[in-house]
């Protein structure tokens, strides 16, 4: 039996310790007691968006290393929940839904337990003396840390694994970016911004914006329309604006622009490629804020691996993103005004043979059942294998590609995280 009694853990320059009888049992003899004390190592600190870790200066020599690597996981003590109460809990609904089986608390990540330990797998950001930065921790500011140990792929990524079935049917086993293991071998789409919900714990609004990494730059296709929301689900999902190293703009809208400028307040080291139509004020704007404007006309590369289909259409000028992986060409497409089929052939013509998906904005909302058919049918002739409308798709058009494309259909929203490897030598 385990016995842990903390004092002042609520606040986090207090002494806090963990004192505890330990039943130690050996082939020979009765179970014996043995007492021993833990105290926090450091402590989290969340402030306007920052997260990091202050270490006790004690333990700063025990940092040397941590900076070579890119993940760490972070033990930390729920201290809020830390009464005799809480700790008696050992069967919960997971998430406080009813809905869902009564479970043991070793079954979940409950913040009610006996030992109320919990952790966190965060990216490091930076290193500098004592304090560590994070993309971001699910505890609150002032609580004490307990223990670090960095991520190592080959320990800590498992296959085949299972799940329970409520897992799926809360969204769980879709993670925020921030907990998904990470892999230098995957090409990464993270939906920032948009319109339909996937994960619960991020906005919705109109809009659309996308995030594309394990190139070698990390590329923001388009801010969706509200700063405050676009930085605030990245936030959320691990992302800092620091981490953007350019940003492609496909149309001139505000549903798709409105985003830029925070994200310029908080980085404005990023090259933006925008259609060459774009009004004067937004590219004085651009140029103003010291950030670097390419203005796209015909096709443009952005980065290896990367590269835009150039400004397409008349009336509203739009580009779209295509995207090497080793499944084929992945296209993601704002709302694709100078029609989704015009846009995906553009990208064939150009010599990609396999296209592995169209994702984004299909602008299908008033697309009648008639057109539908003829475009689901273009889609098949030339060859797209899978499809993700969302934003200005519209539900009917969401629907009919679902049964057009049944388990090859993607059903994304806001917080959906697509990955894929990286294109071998013969596919590039």
């Amino acid at each position: 039996m385990v016995k842990l009694i903390t004092t002042s853990c609520l606040v986090p320059t207090a002494l806090f310790l963990l004192t505890a009888t330990i039943a130690a049992v050996s082939c020979t003899s009765q179970p014996t007691s043995r007492a021993f004390t833990m105290e926090p190592i450091g402590w989290v600190h969340k402030n306007e968006g920052t997260t990091w870790i202050e270490i006790d200066r004690r333990f700063e020599d025990a940092l040397l290393g941590l900076e070579d690597f890119s993940h760490v996981w972070v033990f930390w003590w729920f201290d809020r929940n830390d009464t005799p109460g809480q700790r008696r809990i050992l069967q919960v609904h997971p998430r406080g839904d009813a809905d869902n089986p009564l479970t043991g608390v070793f079954a979940t990540r409950a913040p009610v337990r006996p030992n109320l330990i919990a952790l966190t797998c965060c990216r490091i950001i930076s290193i500098e003396q004592n304090r560590i930065a994070i993309a971001n921790i699910d505890a609150l500011d002032g609580t004490p840390v307990v223990d670090l140990k960095p991520y190592l792929p080959m320990l800590d990524e498992v296959e085949n694994v299972r799940l329970p079935a409520w897992i799926h049917r809360t969204g769980q086993a879709s993670r925020p970016a921030e907990m998904a293991p990470p892999s230098s071998q995957a090409i990464t789409l993270t939906i920032v911004y948009d319109n339909n919900q996937h994960h619960p714990g991020l906005e919705t609004a109109w809009g659309f914006a996308c995030i594309v990494a394990g190139l070698e730059e990390t590329i923001l296709f388009d801010t969706g329309g509200d700063g405050r929301i676009l930085l605030n689900n990245m936030q959320k999902m691990g992302i800092e604006p620091e981490q953007i190293d350019c940003v492609v703009l496909s149309h001139q809208h505000g549903d798709h622009t409105g985003g830029l400028s925070a994200l310029l307040d908080r980085n404005n080291k990023v090259t933006i490629y925008a259609p060459a139509s774009f009004p004067d004020k937004i590219k004085q704007a651009i140029k103003r804020s010291a950030a670097q404007l390419i203005e796209v006309k015909g096709p443009q590369a952005v980065c290896r691996g990367a590269r835009s289909t150039g400004q397409m259409g008349r009336a509203i000028q739009e580009q779209a993103l295509a995207i090497d992986t080793n499944s084929g060409t992945v296209i993601v497409t704002g709302c694709a005004h100078p029609g989704v089929v015009r846009m995906v052939r553009q990208v064939q013509l150009a010599g990609d043979s396999t296209l592995a998906l169209v994702v984004g904005g299909f602008h299908l909302g008033s697309a009648s059942d008639p057109e539908l058919t003829s475009i689901i049918q273009d889609f098949k002739e030339m060859g797209v294998e899978r499809a993700g409308p969302c934003h200005c798709s519209g539900e009917r058009a969401r629907q009919r590609f679902k049964e057009a494309f049944l388990e090859n259909y993607v059903s994304v929203g806001v917080g959906s995280q697509l990955s894929f490897e990286h294109p071998t030598r013969e596919n590039r």
